[in-house]
Order: C-alpha cells, then sequence, then structure tokens
C-alpha cells in the first residue's frame, strides 16, 4: 500500500450527514441549518448523506441548504423511503432503524431495501426531490451487504441503472458506500473500472483494518476512495457506541492504548485518528459525522496538526496497526 503521510486541511473534509437524520440524538431543524451553514461557511465544499440517514430528513435537511449553491452533494441508493402507512407485506423493511434514528417529531417515513433497476430508479428520483436537484454530483450503491441485496444489485438492473445515470448525465459520478470489505471487494472485482469511488465506512480507522485489502484494490484500479468511520463511530472522540451498538471490552482497551501511545508523543487522538484515515495515497478525502456548529469546528481544529512518523512506528512495533512497509513512514 502506498502510502501519503500529509496534514490534514479543510480541503480533505466532507461533512457526513448521518447526524442531520438525527442518529442516536434528536436534532432540530434549525441546528441542522445551523450545522450545515458552520460547515460551509467553514470553508467545507462538500457534503455526503444518504435516504437512510433519518429516512430522507438528512437529505431534505440538507437540499433545502444548499439546493442552489454549488456545494457538491454526495448521497446513496439502495432504499427507497415510504410512508409507514403505505408498506406493504411485499416491501422489504430495513431493521435497525428503530432506536437509532430519533425521528418520530419529523415523520412516520421507513426505508425499504431495494437495489433493484426500479428501486435505484426510484431511489433516484426520491433524492433528487429531497436535494432540490435535477442532477446528482455523486450517487453510490449504499450497504448492498448481503446476499439478496448483492442479488438484486448485479441480477436485476441495479448496477446497469447505476451506469446507465451516469453515462446519460444525470450522475456525475457512481460508486460504492459500505461498511464490509468483503463485499466491496466482490463488487470492484466483478465490475472492474465501474465505480469512480468507494466511499469505505468503519473499515480503516485505529481500531479496524479490516479495509487494507480494499486500499491496495482501489490503488490498483485507480479508485479514489473516502474514508468514513475514521473516528470509530466517535470512539475516539470520547462516544459511547461503537458501529451502531454498545462497545466491547477489546475496543475499549485498544482506545486505551492508542491514547497512551498519543499521549506519548504530545498529540492529540483525535489527531492521529484524521492522520491515519489519511495515511493511504488512495485516500482523497475523510468524511466526518457533526450535529452541531461546535462539532464543527471541533472537527475542522484538527487541520494543520502534525503527528510523528515514529509514532506509526511505535504503533506498528505494538500490534497497533499492520506493517505496510512503506519507507515513507
Amino acid at each position: 500500500l502506498k502510502l501519503r503521510p500529509r496534514a490534514p486541511s479543510v480541503s480533505h473534509l466532507i461533512l457526513g450527514g448521518s447526524a442531520l437524520g438525527c442518529l442516536y440524538e434528536d436534532i432540530s431543524n434549525e441546528q441542522a441549518e445551523a450545522t450545515i451553514r458552520t460547515a460551509l461557511e467553514c470553508g467545507i465544499s462538500s457534503i455526503d448523506t444518504a435516504p437512510w440517514y433519518g429516512a430522507g430528513l438528512s437529505e431534505s435537511r440538507i437540499g433545502a441548504v444548499t439546493a442552489t449553491l454549488p456545494t457538491v452533494v454526495s448521497t446513496k441508493c439502495g432504499r427507497v423511503i415510504k410512508n409507514s402507512r403505505s408498506v406493504s407485506h411485499k416491501d422489504n423493511v430495513e431493521p435497525g432503524y428503530v432506536g437509532h434514528f430519533m425521528t418520530d417529531a419529523y415523520h412516520s417515513n421507513v426505508a425499504v431495501w431495494d437495489y433493484s433497476a426500479a428501486g435505484i430508479e426510484e431511489a433516484f428520483r426520491q433524492s433528487c426531490a429531497r436535494l432540490g436537484r435535477a442532477k446528482l454530483d455523486i450517487f453510490r450503491l449504499h450497504d448492498a451487504e448481503t446476499e439478496e441485496k448483492w442479488r438484486q444489485a448485479t441480477e436485476e438492473g441495479g448496477v446497469q441503472v447505476l451506469q446507465r445515470l451516469k453515462a446519460e448525465g444525470h450522475v456525475g459520478a457512481i460508486g460504492l458506500g459500505m461498511n464490509k470489505a468483503d463485499y466491496v471487494l466482490r463488487f470492484l472485482r466483478t465490475y472492474p473500472g465501474v465505480f469512480d469511488s468507494v466511499m469505505l465506512a468503519g473499515s480503516w480507522n485505529l481500531i479496524d483494518t479490516d479495509g487494507l485489502e480494499v486500499l491496495q484494490e482501489c490503488q490498483a484500479q485507480g479508485v479514489e476512495v473516502v474514508n468514513a468511520g475514521v473516528f470509530a463511530s466517535g470512539m475516539l472522540w470520547g462516544g459511547a457506541h461503537y458501529k451502531y451498538g454498545a462497545v466491547p471490552d477489546e475496543v475499549r482497551h485498544k482506545v486505551q492504548r492508542w491514547e497512551k501511545l498519543a499521549a506519548s508523543h504530545g498529540v492529540s487522538l483525535p489527531a492521529v485518528a484524521l492522520h491515519f484515515a489519511l495515511l493511504p495515497d488512495v485516500v482523497t478525502a475523510v468524511a466526518f459525522g457533526a450535529g452541531s456548529p461546535e462539532a464543527v469546528k471541533q472537527n475542522l481544529a484538527l487541520c494543520g496538526s502534525d503527528v510523528p512518523r515514529a509514532l506509526w512506528r511505535d504503533a506498528t512495533a505494538a500490534g497497533l496497526m499492520p506493517a505496510l512497509g512503506d519507507a515513507s513512514l
């Protein structure tokens, strides 16, 4: 894996929209708007979202602010949004929404997964409407990480619709937005040269480096990587969740070891996390989640920070990160 140690700058950062969809806590419309405007005022020019984030709420909030602005907005497909009263027994209602997204005060929508040609077309139509755009900058296949979802996307025309939308100019770029490295690799190797980018979520950070082979494959294919989940669901900022659940003891222990190492080199753990996220040369940007103006500023404060290269050597020796075999470290 080719590495390129670099100081993070605002140009590397993308505002992630999950918190704007009330992930874990109710975020008011006013607070969401203030968060988006703060990011834009601070120089962030790209925002990522998905129908899954608040069952359309995140997209609608982002659209309300950015529809007439030159902001680059990426969103995702594989889920269509329905009012709970219109759901039928034939619909594949996505589990895991209740208890994670706190949106009862805003709507009674649910997310229904559908990776078929018709599902991707409807997701495109809905996202355009919520975002207030006739075209989408970046459209990524989201969480197609079960055999049935894979089958729909590959055998029922989902990937082909993505290609057509790009070819016809309705979408600027297409990609994958996923958590599981094995499915990302499967898509990349089945469709070489098709996807412009991969948003790799939670698989290349201080806790989880399962995405190493994905980074190597993207490097070989010339596919850009946007690294998401780089603070391990907020754990590396002191949060209480890890991958949508409770924090396992082994994860907590690994965080403590990283904290000690960071302190021994005189740097903060979030700064180490952001630098690590940008170490691979193939990573062009990092997405961070924020649900308040303060959280935006907290992340932006990491820009320009420095992490000594000796820290990476010590982390490798301690078994905290894989031996990457790159002379730049």
